[in-house]
């Protein structure tokens, strides 16, 4: 059998393994990746955005030694935010109780806690990607990768085209399973 490697490939092993890893820590920690994703998400930006700015509108070597171009900056983010999520789950102060009775529903929930947790996740990180921001002032323009993606991926076109949807959906979900449990 011969795969070729392809971004609907890596995105949708991304989501398989996002879910999975839900399905293991169960609804209250995949609540708690939800919110570290959101905060990991604007920390994250606003880091990234912080040194590109003072690297190449200051002239000085931190832009040379820190940044070779947009692409940096985006890993930058991307790490920035992934061990922020780290570190919340493994020493955040906060938890999230929400009720479980053991059902069939609360099974249904768990899933797609996870399928929204994936698509946060995912969708952050093609926002990043593409050069996006979440802040006004940090948007680095449209990266060469970005637009690659884009072009070879449907799975990448639907999931930036709808990215505020994706987005939003995780809190909303919270909030109406907040209403509905114990």
């Amino acid at each position: 059998m011969n795969v070729v490697p392809t971004w609907d490939l890596l995105i949708t092993t991304t989501f398989v393994i996002v879910v999975a890893y839900s399905a293991i820590i169960g609804r209250n920690s995949t609540m708690k990746v939800v919110f570290s994703t959101y905060v990991g998400a604007f920390c994250a930006d606003a880091i990234g955005n912080l040194l590109y700015r003072l690297g190449y509108t200051s002239g000085a070597s931190i832009g040379s030694f820190l940044f070779n171009g947009p692409e940096a900056v985006v890993l930058l983010k991307i790490v920035v935010m992934v061990v922020i999520i780290v570190a919340m789950m493994l020493r955040g102060t906060f938890s999230v109780e929400m009720g479980e009775s053991g059902t069939v529903v609360d099974t249904l929930a768990l899933l797609l806690l996870g399928v929204l947790s994936a698509g946060l996740i995912v969708t952050i990180i093609l926002i990043f990607i593409s050069g996006g921001a979440f802040l006004t002032s940090g948007s680095i323009g449209v990266t060469d990768l970005a637009v690659n993606i884009y072009n070879s991926s449907q799975l990448a076109q639907l999931i930036i085209n709808n990215s505020s949807f994706l987005i939003a959906l995780p809190g909303l979900a919270f909030i109406l399973m907040s209403w509905v449990t114990e």
